[in-house]
């Protein structure tokens, strides 16, 4: 849940974040029965957001994500302990470009396709909307860019190169 404050300033910075935690047990994850391998994961996950209205017609929101991750499995040596920090959404948009119905959002934004079968992830990106009232169009290119967590050396080799290319939401 996003619980918004108010910050006084030049332009009004409105502040969330949230709190999440999983406690998850999964008994012989492997499907092994010779190997007795049970699981337990525990994780809070804390998310700060900060978003503006930089003009009329200009927004910009950021947001960083904390994990604390203890996980335990039978076979293994003790617990294994992971906190990262993660950079989430971070983006700037222009709405009504030129006073058309066209908008233009760049930075590390949400790319989801309502349906949840094809993309809900966060991708560096540049994405293009158009709201012509009877139909819309969203449409963007998404590239990884920099490392998104601190657990991470670089952008993981399997992300590197992948460019996407998606038009959703015609209506």
């Amino acid at each position: 849940t996003v619980v918004p404050l108010q910050a006084p300033c030049q332009a009004p910075v409105q502040l969330g974040g949230s709190w999440e935690y999983s406690d998850e047990r999964r008994i012989n994850f492997d499907l092994d029965s010779t190997n007795v391998r049970n699981r337990r994961v525990r994780e809070h996950e804390i998310k700060l957001e900060a978003s503006t209205q930089l003009g009329p017609n200009t927004k910009a929101f950021a947001q960083i994500v904390g994990v604390h991750e203890t996980r335990r499995t039978q076979g293994t040596d003790g617990k294994q302990v992971t906190h990262p920090l993660s950079r989430g959404q971070v983006w700037l948009q222009q709405d009504r470009l030129g006073g058309t119905p066209w908008s233009l959002q760049v930075g590390r934004v949400e790319l989801i396709d309502r349906r949840a079968w094809w993309w809900d992830e966060d991708l560096d990106a540049i994405r293009a909307r158009y709201d012509g009232g009877s139909w819309k169009l969203d449409t963007g290119i998404a590239r990884e860019v920099a490392k998104t967590s601190s657990a991470e050396r670089r952008i993981a080799a399997d992300e590197r190169g992948r460019r996407v290319v998606m038009t959703l939401g015609l209506k």
